[in-house]
């Protein structure tokens, strides 16, 4: 199945926001295309935001994917989540902040990935404000995931690690929202 993109570049944004269709600090044009390599990632990412505009996996208040984080956020944490969800407290429950974080095998689980997770998680905490927090890491192949739940079980947040599905378009989006849904 293929898969169209459209690229929101500048000067369409201006017009987005010169006919009021959209605000200004909620458009994120592209200086430039995304790297080959890096698009199956970018687009888990889209869909990710899909579900959590849906409520998935709760409804947030904020929903910043990284490229929104490391605009908004001054100064940008020390390591920025694939997607962040947000939502501050209401009717006597805590605030809730989950980093979603998409692992696609591209990086060295023990030079690179885990000391990532590190970081996030200490920056969760230091950020939490007594709400809840937790990452939630979606990886590739079980062989994988079962190393990342050994890895992450002395972290000082939950985390959740769950398989990508792999199907793609619609059936992916489903899939995924299952996968976010679900207690397993």
């Amino acid at each position: 199945m293929g898969c169209n993109q459209l690229w929101l570049t500048e000067r369409g944004a201006r017009v987005l926001v010169g006919y009021g269709h959209a605000r200004e600090e909620s458009l994120f044009p592209r200086t430039r295309p995304i790297a080959a390599k890096d698009l199956g990632h970018h687009l888990t990412i889209v869909d990710l935001c899909v579900l959590a505009r849906r409520g998935v996996p709760f409804v947030a208040a904020s929903i910043l994917p990284d490229w929104a984080t490391r605009r908004r956020m001054v100064p940008a944490p020390p390591v920025v989540p694939d997607l962040l969800l947000i939502a501050p407290p209401h009717g006597g429950h805590p605030a809730r902040v989950v980093a979603l974080e998409v692992d696609l095998g591209t990086e060295s689980l023990k030079k690179v990935f885990l000391g990532k997770l590190e970081k996030l998680a200490a920056w969760l905490l230091a950020n939490s404000r007594g709400g809840i927090v937790g990452i939630v890491v979606l990886t590739r192949g079980e062989g994988r995931a079962e190393a990342l739940r050994r890895a992450t079980a002395g972290l000082p947040v939950p985390v959740v690690v769950k398989v990508l599905p792999g199907a793609t378009g619609r059936a992916r989006l489903a899939a995924l929202e299952q996968l976010l849904l679900s207690r397993a």
